[in-house]
């Protein structure tokens, strides 16, 4: 059985939050629908169009593309998201009448594995040079528009300061910073611990690979080149950011004033890397981007950025 969203975008929030902790979640599986899966690893969804499976070195990636047209919009997940959820939210949907829309999981989560784990970490520079040579290999040329969410927002920025020269335009949604992930609500720390030692992730969790990379990933941002100033970029920040009630038995519990403080302060910084800018305040938690009455503030957005990428994109 897939697993169900409600229960992606709670590990996908949770990790967004924790610092060194991450807590163990066997509901996030390592089902595939792509051919050729070994029946134990298998799920029961059908294979979407224009899906693929593609193996990029020793391992195996599963993307998806819809739409056509110049410049390609690559979305990035935060950890423990799909990237069928991009559709599955319909943020997709309207973009992909105008551009191509490319999506993908990178190795060890969901449809890019079964791969063998070499339980080492995946970081942040890892992950810009998979994606790099998949795009490459593909042949999904540039220019590309960058969207990231989370975690998926911190790999967007650093392909954007690696290549600038094949970026037109970026968007982050609440990225994590390079100070790292959003801190903790307040207690919070003896809720998560009873969900199972969050302080020590396990190789047996599907996400092990890039929880124990993130950390490594801040300081690779820290040394990155410098986006440049004429890229265009907008930020997108939400203002609430508070446990799953299911955890907490129904207690609202997140982050304080102080805290979210913090955290706007630090997407300002991302803000101000570039003259070129947008600053998004969104009403609502951490995946609320992805609620049915925030879809038209996300996709307003995206048509946004392919409007100020327009002086960018005549230079290629």
């Amino acid at each position: 059985m897939k697993t169900p969203i409600s229960s992606i975008l709670s590990l996908m929030f949770y990790l967004s939050l924790a610092s060194v902790s991450y807590a163990i979640m066997p509901t996030i599986s390592c089902q595939s629908t792509c051919p050729n899966t070994p029946t134990q690893y298998q799920s029961t969804q059908p294979f979407p169009v224009n899906a693929h499976c593609v193996q990029v070195h020793q391992n195996k990636i599963y993307y998806r593309t819809s739409g056509n047209g110049k410049p390609t919009m690559i979305f990035s997940s935060g950890t423990g998201f799909p990237a069928d959820g991009w559709y599955d939210s319909g943020i997709t949907n309207q973009i992909a009448k105008k551009v191509k829309v490319f999506t993908y999981d990178r190795n060890y989560t969901f449809n890019s594995c079964p791969t063998d784990n070499n339980y080492m970490p995946v970081t942040a520079r890892d992950v810009v040079s998979q994606l790099h040579k998949l795009l490459r290999q593909e042949n999904i040329n540039p220019p590309y528009i960058l969207v990231g969410q989370s975690m998926g927002g911190l790999y967007m920025l650093l392909y954007a300061r690696e290549f600038p020269n094949e970026v037109a335009g970026l968007v982050l949604m609440d990225a994590t910073s390079d100070a790292g992930p959003t801190p903790l609500p307040k207690d919070a720390e003896k809720i998560l611990q009873n969900l199972g030692n969050p302080q020590n992730p396990t190789p047996e969790n599907q996400l092990y690979n890039e929880m124990i990379g993130q950390l490594p990933s801040y300081i690779q941002m820290k040394n990155a080149p410098p986006l440049p100033k004429d890229m265009p970029l907008i930020v997108m920040y939400a203002t609430k950011h508070c446990l799953p009630k299911t955890w907490t038995n129904d207690k609202l519990m997140c982050m304080t004033p102080i805290q979210e403080a913090e955290h706007e302060k630090e997407q300002i910084k991302i803000y101000n890397m570039s003259q070129i800018h947008q600053l998004i305040r969104v009403d609502g938690d951490h995946m609320s981007f992805f609620d049915p009455d925030k879809n038209q503030i996300v996709t307003n957005t995206l048509f946004s950025i392919l409007e100020m990428s327009q002086p960018r994109l005549k230079q290629r």
